[in-house]
């Protein structure tokens, strides 16, 4: 979480230090959720964060996000052929991987995840069964897991199906012992082998 443009700008400079050793860059661009932006977001630190984007190699932004950082009205209800859209024109950013967290099936039951990968032209879709409670934390553990998966040599379908199934499960988990919402999803009881 980058709470500043300041912030911003320093991930930046670390960047262009540590490019010439080609580091892989993720950038998870935070900045709202359910159509609006945080409170400590403004305008500049969104322009900034596609700066960050623009660097990043992989991106997994929710639909509020993708909608921030496409400067386009807020629809977390879309098809396939409409997330496919948005999965494109986010990659255009400058990200050869980009992955759409939170997308809502237009029967309003049930969410999905999208990925676009630029270098092959290939898009993958996966769902987790579906929570009507919005823990804190699910994005960040969807990513690290996600992240951990690609690097552990699995292919992009196979980590988003070991991230979504890992998700699921700390949900389940999390709702099964009554986690308030407001304290964050567990993520001790799931067994995850990567």
């Amino acid at each position: 979480f980058l709470g500043s443009s300041k912030q911003i700008d320093i991930v930046l400079d670390l960047i262009k230090k540590l490019n010439k050793k080609k580091p892989l860059i993720v950038v998870d661009p935070v900045l709202g959720d359910e159509g609006k932006l945080y409170s400590i977001i403004d305008a500049e630190l969104v322009n900034n964060m596609i700066n960050l984007v623009r660097v990043a190699d992989i991106i997994t932004p929710n639909t509020t996000e993708a909608c921030f950082l496409l400067e386009m009205d807020y629809n977390p209800y879309m098809n396939e052929v409409e997330a496919k859209k948005v999965l494109i024109q986010l990659s255009e950013l400058g990200p050869n991987i980009v992955v759409l967290t939170s997308i809502f099936r237009s029967d309003k039951k049930s969410r999905y995840t999208g990925i676009y990968v630029k270098s092959s032209d290939q898009f993958y879709f996966g769902e987790c069964e579906y929570f009507p409670i919005d823990y804190s934390g699910t994005g960040d553990a969807f990513t690290s897991v996600f992240l951990g998966a690609i690097l552990s040599g699995h292919s992009i379908k196979d980590s988003l199906n070991i991230s979504l199934k890992f998700i699921e499960d700390s949900l389940k988990a999390t709702v099964e012992i009554g986690v308030d919402s407001k304290d964050g999803i567990n993520l001790e009881i799931p067994n995850i082998e990567i």
